[in-house]
């Protein structure tokens, strides 16, 4: 099955997941799925878990499409639930260029709704080796642990970088090293399942480190510019912005502690991390993990499927570095 047939394939396969009827007597209950197909079919979706899932598979010759199929659509779904959270734990209003779940129904809808997702995704699983469903529970786990801690930093301008790193690989990486893993188990290659599984975790931080950039951005996506310092959000360039001054980081410190932080001190604030250079060394730590990802392939990254992940790595990448941030 060529990519264009699988992600149409894909596309039709969320529909009908997301369109299933209601028990009798809970039709209201429908509201979740609506829920879920707000957040799954937005136009903004970039499908890298789903890509991911195909170019793993080609890489190690799974014939069975439905099943990559199938681990797909529970990747897809298991981020797509983090998502409708996320945006209750952090109040979100804007996601994928239209308003949050959370936003257009209420936190009920949204956290409830994330739930029927993930239940969506194990019940995916079910005819597929059993250690393709065990390790997807365990990302979960793993996936809402680091979510936890990353409400408990909020507002830490001293957490160590080591610390950022923890929690990208948790609420990203491991998702992505899950959509490696989980084809390679289909064929029962384990030296593939562990470089895979490497190989996403690495891209799944890369990938973090490109949404820090992004919140450096004047783009013309609607979100407010500087947003993770409105938030006490300790991303990447503002940690390391903070490690090269003494009087940012005590600044800054002083900011967070404060009551709320307005949109104009935000925007002061922003431009004083751009100062020290944070959108350049980001833009390098991303291409690092790029790199880390491509060297974790090993001799896979020569196979059909290897040269996809490359490529398609390297073209998103290009995408989040070329963005402007003067």
């Amino acid at each position: 099955m060529d990519q264009a047939t699988f992600l149409q394939e894909f596309e039709a396969r969320i529909e009908r997941a997301l369109t299933a009827q209601a028990p009798e007597g809970l039709e209201q209950s429908e509201i979740l799925l609506q829920a879920g197909k707000h957040l799954a079919q937005a136009p903004g979706a970039k499908r890298a878990r789903p890509r991911l899932v195909m170019h793993f598979g080609k890489i190690v010759g799974v014939e069975e499409p439905d099943s990559l199929l199938d681990i797909a659509i529970a990747g897809e779904f298991i981020h797509g639930a983090s998502l409708l959270h996320d945006d209750v734990v952090d109040d979100g209003t804007l996601r994928r260029g239209r308003e949050t779940a959370n936003s257009r129904w209420n936190n009920a809808v949204a956290v409830l709704g994330g739930d029927v997702m993930l239940c969506i995704s194990i019940q995916t699983l079910a005819q597929l080796p059993r250690v393709v469903t065990n390790e997807a529970v365990g990302v979960v786990a793993t996936m809402s642990r680091a979510a936890v801690l990353e409400v408990e930093t909020r507002g830490m301008i001293d957490l160590p970088l080591e610390q950022w790193q923890a929690i990208a690989k948790g609420k990203t990486g491991v998702l992505f090293g899950w959509c490696g893993r989980a084809p390679a188990h289909l064929v029962g290659d384990m030296d593939a399942a562990e470089r895979f599984k490497r190989c996403g975790e690495l891209l799944g931080i890369a990938f973090q480190l490109a949404d820090d950039l992004k919140d450096l951005a004047d783009d013309d996506s609607g979100k407010n510019r500087f947003a993770d310092i409105h938030n006490r959000n300790p991303s990447f360039p503002i940690l390391w912005a903070a490690q090269q001054s003494d009087g940012l980081r005590s600044d800054l410190g002083s900011l967070w502690s404060q009551e709320s932080v307005s949109l104009e001190e935000a925007h002061e604030f922003g431009l004083r991390v751009m100062d020290t250079g944070a959108a350049d060394v980001t833009r390098s730590k991303i291409i690092e993990n790029v790199g880390l990802a491509f060297d974790a392939l090993g001799s896979y990254r020569e196979r059909e499927g290897g040269l996809e992940v490359v490529e398609w790595a390297m073209s998103l990448s290009r995408s989040y570095l070329s963005l402007t941030t003067t």
